[in-house]
């Protein structure tokens, strides 16, 4: 289990653009819970040993030892993306969470429901759109570029905020995007997100920062680099205007850009490109889930 951690940690830090210090947050939170399912076991945990129960109990101890409520959401959180990690490296079944979630009540529970993936549907994005585009102001116009591009390439939110004006070119219609620890980054070819990037460089950002000292494609409010929780909140704000039933974030608009280029042909070397996915088994692995849950929407 203790090898799973460390793959989980690099596979976040390669895929997802994590800060350190929530990586090192990750890392603490699954050492601390595989702890103490040595010392309840009398051994080394395994995949079987990784269920509700023994989640429950470990919260529960963590509590009893004077955590607050906020760390042990933390913890909960931390379990729950592993969850996720594990379930689709094949390392456990979905019906071993199942099977043994009876009887646990809302705080406790730990479900692997959310492994299907959201997809943003046509209507959705047509609404949200529409809704900033009513909006007419530099933050709406930068957000409406955001939307289209990560629908286009499925870029991750940490490679978007690092995006700076000289990624982009709007001549070639191409944008450089750094994945992991690449220096030189990997040019990607932009066809429906030129005209709003266009247009927010010429009408939105200009009124955001000092273009001349600010290299951030991705301007905040305040005038410098947008952060992954502005990205975040701008999102989910727009989405709570448009009145969207699912919260609107980055992963989901990930996920909904996978699925339109599953719909377009690309093949998985393809995807996987855009992605950044270094090893080919994470694109596997969300293409068979986007296509579980298309198969279950349509039921």
């Amino acid at each position: 289990m203790g090898l799973s951690v460390e793959a989980f940690i690099s596979n976040l830090r390669t895929e997802a653009g994590y800060s350190s210090h929530t990586l090192q947050a990750y890392a603490s939170d699954l050492n601390r819970f595989i702890e103490y399912l040595h010392s309840e076991l009398g051994h080394s945990p395994g995949s079987v040993d990784f269920n509700p129960k023994h989640v429950t109990g470990f919260i529960n101890s963590e509590r009893r030892g004077g955590l607050q409520e906020s760390t042990l959401y933390r913890r909960r959180a931390s379990i729950r993306r592993f969850v996720k990690y594990l379930y689709e490296g094949g390392f456990i079944e979905k019906e071993q969470f199942i099977e043994q979630n009876k009887g646990l009540n809302a705080n406790q529970n730990l479900t692997l429901t959310s492994l299907q993936p959201a997809i943003l549907t046509e209507k959705d994005t047509k609404t949200v759109l529409e809704e900033i585009g009513s909006a007419n102001s530099p933050r709406a116009s930068r957000d409406f570029a955001i939307i289209i591009l990560l629908l286009e390439t499925g870029i991750s939110i940490g490679a978007l905020v690092e995006l700076n004006v000289s990624d982009l070119n709007l001549r070639k219609k191409i944008v450089r995007v750094s994945f992991g620890d690449s220096n030189e980054g990997t040019w990607i070819q932009i066809e429906q997100s030129h005209d709003p990037l266009r247009h927010y460089l010429l009408e939105g950002r200009p009124n955001l920062t000092d273009s001349l000292s600010e290299p951030a494609l991705f301007a905040s409010q305040m005038g410098g680099r947008m952060s992954r929780q502005g990205v975040w909140q701008g999102l989910r704000n727009w989405g709570e205007k448009a009145g969207l039933e699912q919260r609107l974030s980055p992963r989901l608009l990930r996920h909904t850009a996978v699925k339109r280029m599953i719909s377009n042909g690309l093949t998985i070397t393809e995807i996987q490109h855009l992605l950044g996915h270094r090893n080919p088994l994470s694109t596997r692995a969300l293409l068979r889930r986007l296509k579980a849950a298309g198969k279950n929407n349509n039921k």
